[in-house]
């Protein structure tokens, strides 16, 4: 028997069936199904007077490949593990929840001015401060410094002078009280950003929860609000960033006074949050430690929903006060239940010498010590890719792009320690292990 006379299965020819409608048989497309399809789809728009259309895999292909040719949401170029596990595309939603008062509204502002920097425009929907609030904070987390300090004493020309950097990629929304007319003038400001500026929009709803104040049922009205803008983000091709307060009831679950196993653990205990995450691609949760007025508070963002890359879990960050800056760590600070429980540990060794430590001072040990191990890793990561590149060593602006081998200071502090150790040298604007003889 000879490959012409059996067919794809091994079968007898002769067993193959007669060509159908029905693809099954032999997996293989039938035009008369396309057809037959579109007929009847055409016809029911006609009968019900509607506009639907049903596409098959294959249609939603040349959508796909437009959509991957637009550039990604860009996170700070500081926040590199949380660039590595939120990458953000074209049509997705962002679900940012947080304490009152824990810094969502600064952590947009630096998502903001790093997509601005990129070329994207910043559609903002100030729902809750006014513009001119959103304004001081700006100016404040680009400076670092109090918004106190820049509404009472810097003179208009300073503050203009700092916004003038953003000014043309960044408009305000109006406002409305009317949730459906306030939703209507977000998506005529994307579509007219889309109209000038012909990149997708980056747009932030500050915030998600003044959309239901008058809602009976606040989860129920989250979840359809969150899916009306997860819908506006496909129609749109944009990057929306929802963010959302927890209940005062779950303050405990974001404020570090509840321990978590895994991420996804904030979530279920904050239902509304679970409500807006269910319409993200990426969510986050902002868990700050508050200490009475403490300059800088540690801080874990808790990643439960990671859709594009499957990394959920959790990284450290300090939230400082003036300015509102986030900056991430290498390491996870210490949570107020581990600090207590040490604290408690020492009061209760009746062998201890010195005097039992503060919590204050139970937090800075735990954290220098997980410190230390993170600047052990990154000098390993440099070790690691100074052996891949033998004895021609690596260029050091391709060695800085090497994940997990520091940013700015600290890896500029890394190379310095291995330098000093003997373990590496430059040679030019090159990088290599210095190879040690037994």
């Amino acid at each position: 028997m000879t490959d012409a006379d059996v067919n794809e299965f091994g079968s007898p020819a002769e067993a193959t069936p007669e060509p159908s409608s029905v693809p099954f048989p032999r997996m293989r497309p039938s035009a008369k199904l396309r057809e037959m399809w579109a007929a009847a789809l055409e016809k029911a728009n006609e009968a019900q007077k509607t506009r639907h259309v049903l596409p098959s895999p294959l249609a939603v292909v040349p959508s796909l490949i437009r959509k991957r040719q637009m550039p990604a949401m860009w996170w700070p170029a500081q926040w590199q593990n949380i660039a590595r596990r939120c990458r953000t595309y074209v049509g997705e939603c962002v679900a940012v929840t947080g304490p009152i008062g824990g810094g969502k509204t600064s952590f947009a502002i630096q998502c903001a001015i790093a997509n601005a920097g990129h070329g994207h425009p910043i559609i903002w929907a100030p729902l809750e401060l006014d513009p001119e609030q959103v304004d001081l904070r700006v100016v404040a987390n680009m400076h670092g410094v109090h918004m106190a300090a820049v509404r009472e004493d810097w003179p208009e020309e300073r503050i203009a002078h700092s916004l003038t950097a953003i000014d043309d990629m960044w408009h305000y929304v109006d406002e409305y009280d009317d949730p459906d007319q306030q939703f209507a003038a977000i998506e005529h400001a994307i579509l007219m950003a889309w109209e000038v500026y012909r990149v997708p929009p980056f747009v932030v709803v500050d915030h998600l929860g003044e959309l239901v104040a008058e809602e009976r049922d606040d989860r129920a009205a989250l979840r359809r609000w969150a899916r009306r803008f997860r819908r506006l983000a496909l129609r749109t091709n944009s990057f929306i960033m929802l963010l959302n307060q927890v209940s005062k009831s779950n303050q405990a679950a974001t404020t570090g006074k509840t321990d978590f196993e895994s991420a996804a653990d904030a979530m279920a205990i904050e239902m509304s949050s679970q409500a807006v995450a269910s319409a993200c691609s990426n969510s986050l949760v902002l868990t700050v430690f508050k200490v009475d007025d403490a300059p800088e508070l540690d801080s874990h963002v808790l990643v439960p929903k990671a859709r594009n890359t499957g990394r959920e879990g959790r990284e450290g960050f300090l939230f400082r006060k003036p300015g509102g800056v986030w900056v991430e760590r290498d390491y996870l600070p210490a949570t107020p239940s581990q600090v207590k429980a040490d604290a408690e540990k020492d009061k209760k060794d009746k062998h201890r010498i010195a005097l039992p430590r503060t919590t204050s001072q139970v937090r800075d040990d735990i954290n220098a010590s997980k410190a230390g191990d993170a600047a052990a890793m990154r000098r390993a990561k440099i070790v690691e890719a100074l052996h891949r590149h033998g004895m021609l060593g690596i260029e050091l602006h391709e060695l800085k792009k090497t994940f997990g081998v520091g940013r700015g200071a600290l890896f500029a502090q890394a190379l310095q320690e291995l330098e000093r150790a003997g373990s590496a040298e430059r040679i030019g604007t090159r990088v290599r292990m210095i190879a040690r003889m037994q």
